[in-house]
């Protein structure tokens, strides 16, 4: 859990409902744990003990995090503990320690209020949102990440962040050596498809042969979760039809190839050492964290969406459409475009199913929209016009490219963001506001 030591920190308050801490249902339940703690301590938690009370929601229910100073060792709670109500009882959750135990005889993630992750590439584009998102449900989150395309900015203040690389064989281990770790999501690799034709050693050396020791170190080191960033990539489908899972893969790239090496390497880990993976398979991320947090900040820029959007602002010159002679119904490509905190939820909800099984999701909306139909949405959502001339197709430019996500929605995912408008919204407000990115 890691949340404290026995010289201050944090204690969770939550309730077991049906053997899992996901804290008290109501106020009432959460005040009735506070007066327990509080007698059970033999003095007031406020204001005896200073303390802050904070109430925090989890998975739809109220967890109430009493924010303590110097607390001593010699009390019946601690604060490096997580306390739950059972049928009028306090009990304790699990030690770090106890989790092992655990671990080995149940190995359930979701039996707990929260989890200890590992995100590699936190300080990315989709990265940065998971860790936001696992940061504001409470768990706990270390970010591994070389900085050569994330921001160090765009990790929250408070989450442990390691400045390294994966090549780093001997740092990686000293990392996952202080576990346990609930899971491992994987988002650091080089991503750039035209790149990649260019350079296809360097994307198998850094993609593949980083991904592949960091596999080997969360076997090593007792890791049973590990969720990858995955790519459409994959795909090398010409019809309109919505792509699912199933369809044969054909990387057209050394970018796309290198993501099916790793997730038939995690295959490969699952089968000999018990290593459940996700592997996620994104269309096109988009838009931004709907508080205005964080953005995306590519250097340089290659999406559709920032670059229709910075037409519009006057920050680059007049936008090229490739191709208005397709066989759609504008005569531009139609991509499948899902806001990157639905691809964050996606994220913690693969892990949660990993209990069951190694999961292989598409992640889109299912709705594609053509690149004339995002500068129509950019301008609407500005009021400002987008200056755009069509230029030649560019070589290997499919026509329509829609993801079939029917896995993952009936395993409980469910976008909140699928109006384009929604998406263009949340990232015209993050690049408006920031016109430098982060600023680093």
């Amino acid at each position: 859990m890691a949340f404290a030591n026995s010289r201050g920190g944090q204690i969770f308050l939550g309730v077991e409902d049906d053997g899992a801490v996901t804290g008290a249902g109501d106020l009432r339940a959460a005040d009735q744990l506070m007066q327990k703690v509080s007698s059970a301590c033999q003095t007031s938690v406020e204001p005896a003990l200073s303390c802050t009370i904070i109430k925090v929601e989890v998975a739809g229910k109220i967890v109430v995090v009493v924010d303590v100073p110097a607390f001593s060792t010699d009390r019946p709670y601690r604060a490096d503990r997580v306390y739950y109500l059972r049928d009028g009882t306090v009990c304790r959750e699990a030690t770090r320690a106890d989790r092992r135990v655990e671990d080995a005889e149940v190995g359930r993630v979701g039996s707990r209020a929260t989890g200890r992750f590992l995100v590699t590439g936190g300080a990315g584009y989709v990265g940065s949102h998971l860790v936001a998102m696992l940061r504001d449900q409470g768990h706990a989150v270390t970010v591994f990440d070389n900085l050569r395309t994330g921001h160090r900015a765009a990790v929250p203040d408070g989450v442990p962040f390691i400045h390294a690389d994966l090549a780093d064989a001997a740092h990686l281990d000293e990392v996952l050596a202080d576990g346990p770790w609930d899971a491992v999501f994987h988002f650091a690799s080089w991503t750039q498809v035209g790149e990649s034709m260019r350079m296809p050693l360097t994307y198998l050396h850094e993609n593949v042969g980083n991904g592949v020791r960091l596999i080997d170190a969360c076997v090593r080191h007792g890791v049973r979760r590990f969720v990858l960033s995955s790519t459409a990539a994959l795909f090398n489908e010409t019809g309109d039809a919505p792509i699912p899972e199933s369809a044969t893969i054909d990387p057209q790239s050394p970018y796309g190839d290198s993501k099916w090496m790793m997730e038939r390497a995690l295959a490969w880990a699952s089968r000999a050492h018990g290593l459940r993976s996700a592997c996620l398979r994104y269309f096109n991320a988009a838009g931004a964290d709907p508080a205005g947090r964080l953005g995306e900040d590519h250097r340089p820029e290659s999406h559709l969406i920032p670059l229709v959007i910075d037409a519009a602002l006057g920050r680059r010159g007049t936008l090229d459409v490739y191709g208005d002679d397709y066989p759609t119904p504008d005569g531009t490509c139609i991509r499948d475009y899902v806001h990157v905190t639905d691809l964050a939820a996606a994220h913690l909800l693969a892990v949660t199913r990993l209990d069951d099984g190694d999961v292989v999701w598409n992640l889109g909306n299912g709705d594609g929209h053509s690149v004339m139909a995002v500068i129509r949405t950019v301008e609407a959502v500005s009021g400002l016009r987008v200056p755009y001339r069509v230029a030649e197709r560019r070589p290997g430019d499919a026509p329509v490219l829609v993801a079939s996500a029917d896995r993952a929605r009936q395993a409980g995912w469910e976008p909140r963001f699928g109006a384009l408008e929604d998406i263009v919204r949340t990232a015209f407000a993050w690049r408006e506001k920031h016109p430098f990115g982060y600023g680093d």
